[in-house]
C-alpha cells in the first residue's frame, strides 16, 4: 500500500517529538538578508531624509521600508513619534528629535 500523498510531507517537516503548534524547522523559514545587517540599529539621517522624500512623494510605509532594508513597523513608528505637530515629517525636525532623546 502507497502512502498517502501528504503524508510524506507531513512526516518528512514533524520532528520526532514534536506537538501539533511546534515551530516551522529552519530551513522554511525565510528571512530577508538586507534586514539582518540593519536590524536593531538605530536610524541615519540619510534615511531619515529619505523617508522624507518618499512620503512626499506618496509611497506607501511598506515599500519605504523595503527599499531602505528596514521593517515597515520602524519606518511606521519612525514618523509617528518624529512628526511636526501638524503632521508632516521632516528629517531635520525628526533628528532633532531622536538626537535629544539620546542625551536624555
Amino acid at each position: 500500500m502507497l502512502p498517502e500523498k501528504g503524508d510524506f510531507v507531513n512526516a518528512m517537516y514533524r520532528a520526532p517529538h514534536s506537538t501539533i503548534n511546534a515551530p516551522p524547522p529552519p530551513c522554511l523559514i525565510s528571512t530577508d538578508i538586507r534586514c539582518l545587517d540593519m536590524q536593531g540599529s538605530p536610524l541615519t539621517k540619510m534615511e531619515r531624509e529619505k523617508i522624507e522624500l518618499f512620503l512626499r512623494g506618496h509611497v506607501g510605509i511598506r515599500q519605504i521600508g523595503r527599499w531602505l532594508g528596514r521593517n515597515h513597523g520602524v519606518v511606521c513608528r519612525e514618523i509617528h513619534r518624529n512628526k511636526k505637530r501638524d503632521g508632516v515629517y521632516s528629517a531635520v525636525f525628526a533628528e532633532e528629535l531622536a538626537e535629544r532623546r539620546r542625551r536624555n
